[in-house]
């Protein structure tokens, strides 16, 4: 059995009239020609393979100069040999061809694919197959620049081809999106944007893609990949020059699997790799060490690595902690390092903290939810603050001590430059968490400051504590305290000390008011003093004031100014069950609003009369382009029923038609505005360098 791979060349005059005069000897007896790579004893000896009369002729044409290829010639074929010359056939398990410059025109017909001598022998799923992509690529037989297929149709047409030879149905939507990712600048090809797809839809794109050289980024999130499909895919990584990024989330990775997939990252020195994300996958303390052995030959110098959740214990973590340290590739490169959901415990904490001056240029380093003792990691920081670039640091989710929270603080009086603190969860007691949110918010040398202490039990006092911290605070630039159990009081002496602040762009204080207060003056007052925050503090742009069920009706200050905040651009009152009314007065507000672009409704308990007020509105504004009210596209409740009870399920449907397509309407307002601008800006520079020239 000989092996035929793919060729990859870029034709000169000389080999254009060669392969044109070639194609024009043997005339109609030549089906298909292209330019191939025999592997032979791993060498390639470089040929032109023509098909004719079902046999296979190929001449050697060993000078040709290797450059960047402009054409390409996607194939894989496999030349099976039986005793009996005259049964010898062909099976293409992956073909098409792209042309990418128009000075192939003259020997376009050459390399026109004309199956029927070809196929004859063939089963017929084959044949099916190869007829599809015939049609698909007719206009391509007449040699004129206006009849040429683009790359995007040449792939789809190649992913319906090994759609009929999988035998599997072939969604159109993910036609649609494979020409549209060809012509997309980013070269993303994310599979969890495709709808409906599943495990066999990705196996017909994998093997679609084995040559191609056009993503740098390719993301696979919650679909279930068969070992098939791995295997597939470490192939195609074994030969790819192009990806930067690979994202394979919860595709049900193991050992085994990953470890083909990581050697063939490791084996391929010409792939420029820079992201790796693997989280999700129950790889284990044995999927974590086995991926540690793979890594530590790695050439590629991978600058994110991710490995949230994969089940694994502090056996695993220490496993890949100690690999990307002894790989002076990695470790010299490596900006961010997640291991959340994994156990670290002390012994890997002690590991981490040991090998920390390894890493010279992390910034970012997630151990949420890790046990890990903080005390420990701290240590290491403060014995490498020398050169530590240290900016993000994620504690979520772990129980940290007195000494440790101690330690923490005194290492965070010391930093200096951007900083982001997620201490989500972390049951510090009271007096220790005061101190450290004033390490954080009174430390003049820290910027752009984030700061989330969500689900701390942090009560009145510490949120009086705050407000009075920000009497001095200048570089607060992100807060999320969502169920931190403010209180209404606590919450409106934090937004009045927060007021004309002047950096915060983000606000965060969900459900800290989860009961109504029998008075009903408490809300009323925390939204007056939200509304007054949002006009005086120019610099916000995200506020999230949901899941206060106990509101109802008193957050009307708030929607009453909408139309006065023109810095706002995110709006979250998801959870406050605004109502009929609550959402009807919303609807008149952003009538008038002309800044907002994301809007979360959710969880209101509205009907669809406000629904229909919501849909007006919107056709007269502007500039929305996202509204999230996940309640009402997937449930409709009793209640609601009871309600809605004279609206027909068509009509819903209907309605919510209307509202996408307002919103699709401003978001394609929204981009040509954006190249507009991009336009002038480029004129304006323009004018400027032809005065300044003068």
């Amino acid at each position: 059995m000989t092996d035929w791979r793919h060729g990859e060349r870029v034709m000169d005059d000389q080999e254009r009239v060669f392969a044109h005069k070639m194609v024009s000897d043997i005339g109609e007896r030549a089906s298909w020609v292209g330019w191939i790579q025999k592997w032979k004893r791993g060498k390639a000896d470089e040929r032109i393979l023509l098909v004719c009369n079902n046999r296979i002729i190929t001449l050697q044409y060993s000078k040709l100069k290797k450059s960047v290829c402009r054409n390409v010639h996607l194939f894989d074929l496999t030349e099976i040999k039986s005793e009996d010359p005259e049964k010898t056939h062909l099976v293409f398990r992956t073909f098409s061809i792209q042309l990418r410059s128009p000075r192939v025109d003259e020997i376009l017909h050459a390399t026109i694919v004309n199956y029927d001598a070809v196929t004859s022998p063939l089963p017929d799923h084959i044949k099916a197959a190869f007829h599809v992509t015939k049609e698909r690529l007719a206009i391509m037989r007449t040699p004129s620049s206006e009849s040429t297929l683009t790359i995007g149709d040449q792939v789809a047409a190649m992913f319906v081809s090994m759609c009929n030879y999988l035998n599997i149905y072939v969604r159109p939507s993910i036609t649609e999106y494979l020409k549209a990712a060809y012509t997309s600048k980013n070269k993303e090809l994310d599979m969890s944007k495709i709808d409906g797809v599943t495990t066999a839809d990705v196996q017909a794109i994998i093997r679609t893609l084995q040559f191609d050289a056009h993503f740098s980024s390719i993301i696979i999130r919650e679909i279930q990949l068969s070992d098939a499909s791995v295997q597939s895919f470490s192939e195609m990584l074994s030969r790819n020059v192009k990806l930067e990024k690979l994202v394979m989330v919860d595709v049900g990775l193991h050992k085994e699997t990953l470890t083909g997939l990581v050697e063939a990252i490791g084996g391929n020195t010409s792939l420029p790799l820079r992201y790796l994300d693997l989280s999700g996958n129950a790889l284990q303390d044995k999927g974590l060490v086995a991926l540690g052995h793979a890594m530590e030959p790695m050439a590629q110098k991978l600058d994110v690595v991710l490995l949230n959740n994969c089940s694994s214990g502090s056996k695993g973590t220490s496993a890949v902690i100690t690999a990307l340290k002894n790989n002076r590739n990695i470790a010299s490169s490596l900006r961010k390092l997640s291991i959340a959901g994994n156990k670290l415990e002390q012994k890997g904490s002690k590991l981490f903290a040991d090998s920390f001056s390894s890493f010279p240029e992390l910034e970012d380093l997630d151990f949420a939810g890790t046990a890990a003792d903080v005390e420990v990691l701290v240590r290491g920081f403060e014995s490498n603050s020398t050169g530590l670039k240290l900016h993000r640091l994620n504690l979520s989710h772990n129980k940290i001590s007195k000494a440790s929270a101690q330690t923490l603080a005194a290492w965070l009086a010391e930093r200096s430059g951007p900083f982001e603190l997620h201490l989500v969860n972390t049951n510090i007691d009271k007096p220790y968490m005061e101190a450290l949110i004033a390490c954080v918010l009174c430390n003049e040398q820290l910027e752009n400051v984030v700061l989330d202490l969500s689900d701390n039990d942090l009560g009145l006092n510490l949120a009086y504590k705050i407000a009075s911290m920000m009497v001095i605070n200048k570089n607060l630039s992100t807060l999320v305290a969502n169920n931190a159990d403010f209180t209404p009081e606590g919450l409106e002496a934090l937004v009045t000390a927060l007021t004309s602040h002047p950096s915060l762009r983000t606000l965060s204080i969900d459900c800290n008011m989860k009961e109504r207060d029998p008075r009903g003056k408490n809300g009323r007052s925390v939204a007056e003093c939200l509304a007054h925050f949002v006009t005086h503090t120019p610099s916000l742009q995200h506020l999230s004031f949901g899941g206060n069920a106990g509101l109802k009706h008193d957050l009307s200050p708030l929607i009453s100014m909408l139309p006065e905040m023109t810095n706002l651009r995110y709006l979250s009152l998801a959870g406050n069950l605004l109502g009929d009314d609550g959402v009807t007065l919303l609807s008149h507000a952003l009538r008038k609003n002309s800044a907002l672009k994301q809007l979360s409704i959710g969880d209101n308990a509205f009907s669809f009369t406000a629904l229909r007020a919501l849909r007006h509105a919107l056709n007269v504004n502007s500039t929305l382009t996202s509204l999230d009210m996940v309640d009402r596209l997937n449930s409709w409740t009793t209640e609601d029923a009871a309600m809605d009870k004279n609206v027909t399920a068509a009509e819903k449907e209907d309605m919510f038609m209307q509202i996408q397509q307002c919103l699709q309407r401003n978001t394609r307002a929204e981009k040509l505005n954006t190249l507009r601008r991009a336009s002038n800006a480029i004129v304006i520079g323009r004018q400027q360098s032809a005065n300044f020239s003068v």
